[in-house]
């Protein structure tokens, strides 16, 4: 079965559908208000064979459907191949544009909603395992949102990005990245609130992690 009804066209047909359904048992209306039972039913499905049919209509576009069917975990986890994929000859991965990094799990270049929290949550994996920061090689346009509670990483901003272009990209960064993937995790936004006291804290185990990365470029170059 295709998702072909987005979010707000699904909230529509549910709570229209009802609302119709609801006039006719109640009398207020004639027994053409059961017709509600359709839009109810294709909302709960999120498939309008309609759309199918004729292909018109608010249907989902690639990357709809995919916030519908995978999780979190799932689309940073696509991400993270994604970048595995640009790796060169000695292992390291260059900054890719988020538009380009869209293209490349087949995501439309303006899902951007699900491209940050994707990346906020490989950042958050690599922060707890040590390694550097791959999410951020990817360039999203603009200042990351290290705001409030994590308004303290926004002057190492530099540091944390340089990291991860320099690192040479093996199996087991890959092995521990994915390892915390695996695990269960709350939804992104709420994780994040959720580890605010220890901003401070993470701040200085990505730091570390970075500042020995770093080191290890300097010393093969010398």
């Amino acid at each position: 079965m295709n998702l072909n009804i987005g979010s707000v066209d699904r909230a529509v047909r549910i709570v229209g559908g009802l609302g119709l359904i609801l006039l006719a048992a109640m009398g207020l209306i004639g027994a053409w208000g059961y017709i509600g039972m359709l839009p109810l039913l294709t909302g709960m499905v999120r498939t309008c064979p309609a759309y199918s049919l004729l292909g018109i209509g608010p249907r989902l576009d690639q990357a709809q459907e995919t916030d519908m069917s995978l999780t979190q975990g799932e689309h940073a986890t696509q991400l993270l191949d994604a970048l595995l994929r640009r790796r060169d000859g000695r292992g390291l991965v260059k900054p890719v544009l988020g538009r380009s990094i869209l293209e490349d799990v087949g995501a439309n270049p303006r899902a951007g909603v699900m491209l940050g929290q994707a990346r906020s949550l490989l950042d958050y994996i690599c922060t707890v395992s040590e390694v550097p920061l791959v999410g951020q090689l990817i360039l999203l346009g603009k200042e990351d949102g290290w705001d409030g509670a994590w308004a303290t990483w926004r002057p190492f901003g530099s540091l944390l990005r340089a990291a991860p272009q320099l690192t040479i990209w093996s199996d087991q960064h890959v092995n521990l990245i994915r390892a915390g993937l695996v695990a269960p995790t709350a939804g992104v936004v709420k994780l994040w609130q959720q580890i605010e006291p220890l901003a401070e804290q993470l701040l200085n185990a990505a730091l570390l992690t970075a500042q020995r990365e770093i080191d290890r470029y300097v010393s093969e170059c010398l």
